[in-house]
């Protein structure tokens, strides 16, 4: 993969913790399993060149 070439779409994923609400789904407050679903949906689009970046653990 050429780092100009303008068809690769690179993918960040933002993840969150939440205070929990009434009717959370406490399956999908995980940080973990949001990323999961959304390496999922991207890898769905690997024939649009789409790709996740790499992970980067913040403060």
């Amino acid at each position: 993969m050429e780092a100009d070439d303008t068809r690769f779409v690179r993918c960040a994923i933002y993840t969150r913790q939440s205070v929990e609400h009434a009717g959370d789904d406490p399956a999908l407050a995980s940080c973990a399993m949001q990323r999961a679903k959304c390496i999922e949906f991207i890898r769905e689009k690997t024939r649009h060149y789409w790709y996740p970046i790499g992970e980067h653990l913040g403060a």
